[in-house]
Formats: C-alpha cells, sequence, structure tokens
C-alpha cells in the first residue's frame, strides 16, 4: 500500500506492517512486541521485523514499555488530525449535513416556502450527506478492520 510517511516521502507498507501501525494507533499507549504479536494473532518475530522498519521510517519509536506512534502517516482517503485518521468523506457529509439543517430550518420558520425547488433541494442535500456519509463509514470500517483482524 502506497503511503505518506511522516516526512511526506512516498513508503510501501506492507498488509503487516500497516496492520502493526493501525494496532499502536488504535491502541493509544505503548505496546510490546509480544503484545501486539497476541492480539492481532502473529508471529512475535514477524512483528518485531515489521516494528523495526516503521522505526527506521520514523513511523513508530521505542519507549520504556514497547512501541508508540512517531509521526502520523498520510493514507489516501483520511485527513489526519491530530492522533486521529478521519476519512475524507466525512467532511463532505458534514456539509451536505450543514445544508440540510439550513434547508430544513429556513422551512420550518416560514422564511422560504415549501416548493417544488425546495422539496428537491432537502432530498439532493439528504442523498449527498447518506451517501458521503456511508462511504466515510465504509473506508473507516475496512482500514480499520485491519488493525482488528
Amino acid at each position: 500500500m502506497d503511503i505518506e510517511g511522516g516526512g511526506n516521502e512516498e513508503v510501501k507498507l506492507s498488509k503487516t506492517a500497516l496492520r502493526i501501525y493501525l494496532y499502536l494507533l488504535n491502541k493509544g499507549r505503548e505496546a510490546g512486541p509480544r503484545e501486539i504479536a497476541k492480539d492481532l494473532g502473529i508471529s512475535p518475530s514477524l512483528v518485531h521485523y515489521h516494528l523495526k522498519r516503521l522505526e527506521a521510517l520514523g513511523l513508530v519509536m521505542k519507549g520504556a514499555d514497547g512501541y508508540r506512534i512517531a509521526s502520523m502517516m498520510k493514507l489516501e482517503g483520511f485527513l489526519s488530525i491530530g492522533r486521529r485518521l478521519v476519512p475524507r468523506m466525512y467532511i463532505y457529509a458534514s456539509f451536505f449535513a450543514g445544508l440540510l439543517v439550513s434547508e430544513l430550518i429556513a422551512v420550518a420558520k416560514s422564511i422560504v416556502p415549501l416548493s417544488g425547488s425546495m422539496i428537491l433541494s432537502i432530498v439532493s442535500s439528504l442523498i449527498g450527506f447518506v451517501i458521503t456519509f456511508v462511504e466515510g463509514y465504509m473506508m473507516h470500517r475496512r482500514i480499520f478492520k485491519l488493525s482488528r483482524s
């Protein structure tokens, strides 16, 4: 998988390395190779190999109690906000939700009459919200399923 690392250079991570990185990201604290291996169901030596590779790339660092995230990497279709990866589709869903709420408020307060064009606008905003939210949810689920499987 092509991913931009902490220094914005593009790096190739195997599925196992990505699983380990996402595991540490979800954990939010240091974890040792044996704990990671047990939780992910892979051998400790394979975990150790990938941790050393991730460390060399500057994505994880070794601490007193194990390894932790050193820098956030950029995944296609995701924004990194703090220590969280948020699907970009959620931003679009928020836009459509804002449109929908403002249209519903305008109709409820009789600022705008409920005409055919307003109904079309409300339905379009609702469909846009549902599609972008579901796509974002599916992206989120797909990527974070890796850290648990």
